[in-house]
């Protein structure tokens, strides 16, 4: 029999314009309408999409895996690049031999560069459009020319939840602004969806009312006090109803609600303490080497949080951008990032600053994988409800290829993918391709996206 269903969304507004939901429970005391309706099996968990980019390409031979003695896709060792997510080995779909098709630049195809044709054609599946943004080779390029996944998906499986989509940045406009090279997601052909620097904006945008005029935010501060204490009664309303499963859950979500705040608010933690509006300045310098770790940690935090309450299902997570000039002292790489790409792999010094580079990326993929596979959902997690795609914008930096472009996927979609394994195309395919695999586990009935001239139907084996 069908559980028994709570009202509407269920959604929790706290006093003085802050907001949050609880996470999605099994027993269905908390519903979701259309974005987790129940059946005779119980609560049909919404699925997500992550896409993660970092600029310049990769080392090929610390990302790509090493096959075992078997030669099976599922026999591997990971790359010293993926060290970090060494836990999350089983819920690794790591592929080779699929290019981006459309920026393929040694076949002259469509207007730009190529960090201007992979930054603008990865997401959409399409060519640029003619403009008069200048690449690194003295090139002009527009923006693209398409709708990217991540808007086609809201359009059609969460146009109902709160913030369709989550665009998030670290130093995403560092020495460049916004521009073709510095963008990945479209609503429309030329219409680039910019993303948020500043965790303290992403904060705002979701748990606060962004129509509340600045002037009454010392009284929204005074009635607000604690998130969680404004909505304490509903709160445990709702955990005295909840199985032992879900009472974990909603300890784990209290944890990470209580977490964040606390570092929010707390004086000195340079995340804009009392949830400013966005014009306010924030305490930490955005656009800093210094402060770059602690600012991806906390849009980490806000992206789990946020997806664990379904305030959205579509994020895109992008590190630097492609004109990428950008040191990372933490990890002892003082060149700056596009030079030492350029220098290619053959050049060990660069390489093993590349490689530190690549491995910290990692880093933060296992840290919000971690996350996500901490919040329960059904018989899974979170986690398993996802799918999350990470690679760069070119192959290799001093090539400038699009062919073979590094791509390492995580999650399965709720089961659609068949993860833990290491998949090899002896035939070259395209991104284009891999797009409608996602579309595919999203539930759209489609064979092409983009350029259906890049489509040759959805990669096979992956399901």
């Amino acid at each position: 029999m069908t559980k028994k269903r709570f009202g509407r969304r269920n959604f929790l507004r706290g006093m003085g314009g802050v907001a949050f939901s609880l996470p999605l429970l099994s027993s269905g005391i908390i519903s979701r309408d259309a974005r987790a309706e129940t059946t005779t099996e119980g609560v049909t968990y919404p699925k997500r999409f992550i896409f993660m980019i970092h600029p310049n390409g990769v080392v090929p031979q610390s990302w790509f895996p090493t096959r075992g003695p078997s030669g099976e896709d599922t026999d591997f060792q990971l790359g010293e690049s993926h060290a970090p997510l060494e836990p999350f080995k089983d819920k690794l779909l790591l592929l080779e031999n699929v290019n981006l098709e459309v920026g393929n630049w040694d076949r002259a195809v469509g207007p730009g560069e190529p960090h201007q044709k992979g930054m603008g054609g990865i997401l959409t599946g399409r060519t640029l459009n003619d403009g008069m943004f200048v690449g690194g080779d003295g090139s002009r390029a527009g923006w693209g020319s398409g709708q990217s996944i991540d808007h086609y998906l809201t359009e059609r499986v969460a146009k109902d939840t709160p913030h369709p989509t989550l665009h998030i940045g670290v130093r995403a406009d560092s020495h460049i602004g916004s521009e073709v090279r510095s963008r990945v997601s479209y609503t429309a052909s030329n219409q680039p969806a910019p993303p948020l620097n500043d965790p303290v904006d992403v904060f705002n945008q979701l748990f606060t009312d962004t129509m509340t005029d600045a002037g009454a935010m010392d009284e929204i501060r005074r009635r607000r006090g604690s998130v969680l204490d404004t909505v304490g009664s509903q709160f445990d309303s709702v955990y005295k109803r909840a199985g032992y499963e879900d009472r974990l859950t909603l300890e784990r979500h209290l944890k990470m609600v209580r977490d964040l705040e606390s570092r929010l608010e707390a004086d000195g933690s340079g995340i804009g303490g009392d949830c400013e509006p966005p014009d306010t300045p924030a305490s930490l310098e955005v656009d800093s080497e210094d402060t770059m770790p602690q600012i991806a940690t906390e849009h980490l935090d806000l992206v789990a949080l946020a997806l664990a309450c379904d305030m959205t299902r579509f994020v895109t997570l992008q590190f630097s951008n492609a004109k990428n000039g950008l040191r990372y002292p933490w990890v002892d790489s003082l060149g700056d990032g596009h030079g030492l790409s350029h220098a290619g792999p053959s050049n060990a010094t660069a390489a093993v600053e590349l490689k530190a580079r690549d491995r910290w990326h990692a880093q933060q993929a296992a840290y919000l994988l971690g996350k996500l596979a901490e919040i329960p959902e059904g018989d899974g997690t979170l986690l398993d409800n996802t799918v999350f795609m990470w690679c760069s914008e070119i192959a290799v930096g001093n090539t400038h290829s699009h062919r073979n472009l590094p791509i390492l996927m995580a999650g399965s979609a709720g089961g659609y993918f068949k993860t833990g394994r290491f998949v090899s195309y002896g035939t070259e395919r395209s991104t284009n391709d891999l797009l409608v695999n996602i579309l595919n586990a999203f539930g759209q009935d489609v064979e092409t996206y983009g350029d259906p001239q890049y489509c040759n139907g959805p990669l096979s084996g992956l399901t």
